[in-house]
């Protein structure tokens, strides 16, 4: 049934209000927050796109709901996400017809962007020496970099005082959030432990918890 100008409105508006408040969260450094947000945009991509069709002559080239989800769930191992993302573009074929092709590249440079992160992960967890964490980076490419930068931001890892590499530390005895993909259920337990596959209390599924922030932050 098609939607009436005030429907599309309505979604547009509510599209506005919450990419605002996912974009402030991922600026913060609050990537999950920032990931949970953009999905709430989800439900009002139709409605946003029509009105901004009809009423504004101006059709957004790029989604900043689902470019969020792309740009944020590979930090922090949300494969769920990346999986719910991959579904949207195959059942809304129609709505994002100008966008798939686009999207579609992004989703496999996101997917491959998490494996490198925890392949990475992994390296720096064993590697002691100057020249092994050298070696551990250099192994993952030029996505180490990027993804570095971003752990520091988000208090995942830490580096020395000179900035040198020899220095990189991680903490993985620090306590952490992690929240089990399937049902939802946050759980605390040490950072090494939240980089493995871990049996939700909840529901007893078993995989990579998404990472939270250290300390819970909250977008009014």
């Amino acid at each position: 049934m098609p939607m009436t100008k005030l429907e599309m409105e309505t979604h547009h508006a509510q599209y506005c209000d919450l990419i605002s408040k996912a974009s402030v969260a991922q600026q913060s450094g609050l990537y999950p927050e920032a990931i949970e947000l953009a999905l709430t945009c989800w439900d009002n991509i139709d409605g946003m796109l029509q009105y901004s069709r009809k009423y504004t002559n101006h059709e957004p080239r790029q989604l900043d709901c689902l470019n969020i989800v792309l740009k944020c769930a590979p930090y922090v191992f949300d494969s769920k996400r990346l999986d719910a993302l991959e579904s949207l573009l195959k059942t809304q074929r129609r709505i994002l017809k100008n966008l798939v092709g686009a999207l579609t590249d992004a989703l496999a440079e996101a997917r491959s962007l998490m494996w490198a992160a925890h392949r990475l992960w992994e390296q720096l967890d064993r590697e002691v020496s100057h020249d092994q964490t050298r070696s551990a980076v250099t192994a993952v490419g030029r996505q180490a970099g990027q993804i570095l930068d971003v752990w520091k931001r988000l208090g995942i890892i830490r580096q020395g005082p000179n900035g040198d590499i020899h220095q990189l530390t991680t903490n993985i005895g620090a306590i952490l959030r992690g929240k089990c993909p399937a049902c939802g259920a946050i759980v605390k337990a040490k950072m090494l432990k939240l980089l493995e596959n871990v049996v939700c209390p909840r529901c007893k599924a078993k995989s990579l918890f998404v990472l939270l922030s250290r300390d819970p932050a909250h977008i009014k």
